[in-house]
């Protein structure tokens, strides 16, 4: 428990698996000049798969309503868009896939 990590891995850590708490948490200890306490790290990036899962499911659930009513692939591409702040492209592989 309580484990200190130094800057310089966290950043490695966040930066290969892509975790936005890993690297949040070790830009603000390097401007503090600390370590990271890497079990507040892992329940924050905890939190943020949980959120991002959630999201997922929303929109997989939303693409599915609008097949079921008839919607054209382009009307459901502009609703997602606006409705989940999504790019463009990222849409486009979410109809590709659950479409």
């Amino acid at each position: 428990m309580n484990q200190k990590f130094d800057t310089e891995l966290s950043l490695v850590i966040g930066t290969i698996t892509n975790t936005k708490s890993f690297i949040n948490h070790a830009l603000q200890s390097d401007s503090e000049g600390g370590s990271i306490d890497m079990c507040r790290a892992f329940e924050e990036w905890q939190e943020e798969c949980i959120q991002k899962g959630m999201t997922q499911g929303k929109i997989i659930g939303t693409l599915k309503t609008y097949k079921k009513c008839s919607f054209s692939k382009e009307e459901t591409l502009k609703n997602i868009i606006t409705d989940f702040s999504l790019s463009e492209e990222d849409t486009r592989n979410y109809i590709e896939k659950y479409w």
